[in-house]
């Protein structure tokens, strides 16, 4: 064998090796229906969407028993990647106090972060949340979650 068919072998199986290393894509209705097993082991690779998922399961107990503190544990990972959806499930567990201490503040920050970035009535739905919450706060609660909010933002940088 030369130098040149050595080369191409390596590069060749460090290619392969990239591509089966690459985090793999899945539509939600894919993540919708992997078995728990499956499911958690894409959440701990990290996947956002499927972390999500893996916290609804565990909200309301579906191939799981219930368990809203792992539940909530999941949303706030994804929450903590950007993922809009877990955004959104972590507002409504902040301000209802499952799997958590009732914060009414956390659950203006998440839902605002989400709001953000959602359209049509999933903005709608967070835009009522937030006025509900504008109910029972105070005005130096909303600043706090507002402030805490543009923190996360400058952490967390959204990509255009």
């Amino acid at each position: 064998m030369t130098d040149r068919h050595i080369v191409v072998a390596v590069l060749a199986i460090l290619v392969l090796g990239l591509a089966a290393c690459a985090p793999q894509e899945f539509t939600s209705e894919e993540i919708n229906n992997l078995e728990i097993d499956d499911l958690r082991t894409l959440a701990e690779q990290g996947h956002a969407a499927g972390r999500v998922e893996l916290g609804g399961r565990y909200r309301d107990g579906l191939g799981v028993e219930v368990n809203h503190a792992e539940a909530f544990k999941w949303m706030r990972m994804a929450a903590d990647q950007g993922e809009v959806d877990g955004q959104v499930q972590l507002g409504l567990m902040y301000s209802r106090g499952t799997g958590t201490q009732r914060d009414f503040v956390k659950a203006h920050m998440w839902t605002s972060l989400a709001a953000f970035e959602l359209s049509g009535k999933s903005r709608e739905d967070a835009v009522q949340t937030l006025t509900a919450l504008f109910d029972v706060m105070t005005s130096a609660q909303i600043a706090e979650a507002e402030h805490l909010a543009r923190e996360w933002e400058d952490a967390h940088p959204r990509e255009p």
